[in-house]
Order: structure tokens, then C-alpha cells, then sequence
């Protein structure tokens, strides 16, 4: 889903560049309606009423994070000593809010509702080669 956002990015030096990306507001994913085509389950919905699962579970109202936690930065760099293979090294941060949502069931009051994690963390790092690049992501506060 499109959303507003704000990115900026710089060219310090011949061999450094940096950029910032942070989302103004959340917007959840959309997923096609229950009963249609390529619909899922109806309660995975926003019309979605009830939740047979042992018990009849109603339908509260979602939580949603306020949106400003969606923001990231990188790093790009291409050191001299790398400039005979046409080498670049790049440093990521995001933090970011996950899109799907996960069920919460509330077993004492027989409710079900939405919760969409956030102050998700992911650190990686990119190097490059030639044709030949590889990258590594480390995950904090991953959903399931």
C-alpha cells in the first residue's frame, strides 16, 4: 500500500553515500476480501464478526501502532582498495512496523482482535563484487 514518507539521501565523497527513509503513517496490507477469489478466511478481515475455535471468539478492535517508528538508514561505501573489482560495501539499520497482522486471542473475555508488531529492528550488511554479491540480516523482535 502506498504511503506517505519522507527520504532523503546525500553523496558525501566519491565513495560514500547515505540515505534516510522514514514513513509519515501505518498503513496495513491489503488482502483480498473473504468470499472472493483469491480471499482468505472471512475472520482475517475487517468484516470479519466472529471466530469459531473452540469457542465463540467476537471481534474487537484492532491495535495499530501510530506509524512513526517506520524509518531507516544505510551507508554506502566503495573504498579504494576495492576499486580494481568494482567493490562496494553497504550498512543498513530499519526499524519498521510488520504490515500483517497477527490473531491475539483473549480467552477470559472471548474476544479475538488484530495486533500489528512494531519496533521491529534489522541490521545488515551488503558486499558487493563484480557480478557477485551476498548480503547478511540480522533480525530483532522478528514476528512469527
Amino acid at each position: 500500500m502506498p504511503r506517505a514518507a519522507l527520504s532523503l539521501q546525500a553523496t558525501l565523497s566519491n565513495s560514500v553515500g547515505i540515505q534516510f527513509q522514514q514513513f509519515l503513517q501505518f498503513q496495513p496490507a491489503r488482502v483480498p476480501d473473504g468470499g472472493s477469489y483469491m480471499g482468505g478466511l472471512d475472520f482475517f478481515h475487517k468484516g470479519g464478526e466472529s471466530l469459531l475455535a473452540g469457542a465463540i471468539f467476537r471481534h474487537e478492535s484492532d491495535i495499530e501502532p501510530d506509524g512513526t517508528h517506520d524509518y531507516g538508514f544505510a551507508l554506502n561505501w566503495r573504498p579504494e582498495f576495492l576499486d580494481s573489482i568494482s567493490g562496494k560495501l553497504g550498512f543498513y539499520y530499519r526499524n519498521f512496523t510488520d504490515q500483517l497482522p497477527q490473531i491475539y486471542l483473549d480467552t477470559t473475555n472471548l474476544q479475538y482482535f488484530f495486533v500489528y508488531p512494531d519496533d521491529i529492528k534489522l541490521y545488515g550488511v551488503s558486499a558487493g563484487f563484480c557480478s557477485w554479491r551476498h548480503q547478511y540480516r540480522i533480525g530483532i523482535r522478528l514476528p512469527f
